[in-house]
């Protein structure tokens, strides 16, 4: 698990990877929302609320799912999610041409 880690941040950290590390760490923390939400609601709300597993997962969903645009306002300003998204797109493109 732990060269998992490390490998994990040395791809995060490298700057050759520059617009992706930046979707793979918004990507990383939606997951961690889910599955934290996900554990809260099945450990505990299900239990107060008397709600089912399939509830339970689509309000984890649902919270994941809005915490991505609360992340990249917290994180990025406009221009800058725009200009990470435009370094994105260029280079998909190139890597799809290139080929």
């Amino acid at each position: 698990m732990k060269r998992f880690y490390f490998k994990f941040y040395r791809y995060v950290l490298n700057d050759e990877n520059y617009p992706l590390n930046l979707w793979v760490i918004l990507f990383v923390n939606a997951l961690k929302t889910f599955l934290s939400s996900f554990i809260l609601s099945c450990l505990f709300l299900n239990f107060y609320l008397n709600s089912s597993f399939v509830e339970s997962l689509k309000y984890s969903y649902v919270i994941a799912v809005l915490s991505i645009p609360v992340s990249i306002l917290i994180y990025f300003n406009l221009f800058e999610f725009l200009k990470i998204t435009y370094d994105t797109i260029k280079k998909f493109i190139d890597a799809i041409f290139k080929k």
